[in-house]
């Protein structure tokens, strides 16, 4: 029993997770004794968070004996008690339905496609390293840093004074990748979103790429990074056209693709 007592305690203080606490509750309804110590508990906690607020309120000063109000103690008990139970049990059916509704909410406002829309590890941004330029190799190690934002500025500023040099359709590719990759959103960090403005640059990046038809390696990423802009903005439709396009190249990147368009297949036909 003392063991049952103590849980009750820690109930009312909040030490237990909504589980044990839905469990300690029914035990309080089967048990007369539980049901008293849970009242006595309450009832305590109550008295001494208003003693609280009168020993260490606004003013520094105590203005009169709070001894007087503890001898009255009985007769609030029963009051505090019931409103307590009450709190106690809508608290409990908040938390249980939150646990409930959180994964069905997140899925309606993330997309079905989030997931589908990871990147891999950065394939442009390591090509730069091997350009054989001092500046590009200088915003490889610019990007391992981790300052998305100051990357995707320097790569511009590149592409600004060289829009057509050797290493243009390089530095294109690593440009509308670092944009997908910094596109992410996320609200109170549940709910994973994309900026749909960094998508879109990255779509521009990746279409001249593509429109240009020159390395055959970089038309062939540039169509698996589209892909995944597609689905960043949940239009499987064209991330799917995209991944046809790589099963023709018959690449290294053609096996991805086809399992890409099963995950994407399996998703549709489930919605």
């Amino acid at each position: 029993m003392d063991d049952s007592k103590n849980m009750v305690r820690d109930l009312v203080l909040g030490n237990l997770s909504p589980e044990e606490s839905l469990r300690v509750l029914d035990m309080v309804e089967k048990d007369p004794e539980l049901s008293h110590e849970l009242e006595l508990a309450t009832s305590l906690v109550n008295v001494a968070a208003e003693d609280g607020k009168e020993l260490f309120g606004e003013s520094s000063t105590l203005k009169h004996n709070p001894f007087p109000r503890r001898r009255a103690f009985s007769r609030r008990s029963s009051a505090y008690a019931g409103d307590a139970w009450t709190y106690l049990r809508y608290t409990l059916a908040v938390l249980v339905t939150i646990g409930v509704l959180l994964p069905v909410v997140s899925h309606f406002m993330t997309g079905p496609y989030v997931a589908l829309s990871a990147l891999d590890d950065s394939g442009g941004m390591e090509r730069l390293r091997t350009a054989g330029e001092r500046e590009l190799a200088r915003l490889y190690d610019e990007s391992i840093s981790g300052n998305d934002e100051e990357t995707i500025r320097s790569l511009e500023r590149y592409l600004r004074r060289h829009p057509q040099s050797e290493v243009t359709g390089f530095v294109r590719l690593a440009l509308g990748e670092q944009y997908l990759r910094s596109a992410r959103t996320s609200m109170l960090t549940l709910f994973p979103g994309f900026d749909e403005s960094k998508v879109n640059r990255a779509f521009f990046q990746l279409n001249q790429i593509i429109d240009s038809g020159g390395n055959d390696r970089l038309v062939e990423e540039a169509h698996w990074l589209r892909a995944k802009a597609a689905l960043m903005l949940g239009r499987p439709d064209s991330a799917i056209s995209d991944l046809q396009e790589l099963l023709r190249f018959k690449g290294r990147l053609s096996h991805q693709a086809e399992q890409l368009i099963g995950d994407i297949a399996s998703i549709t036909s489930s919605e």
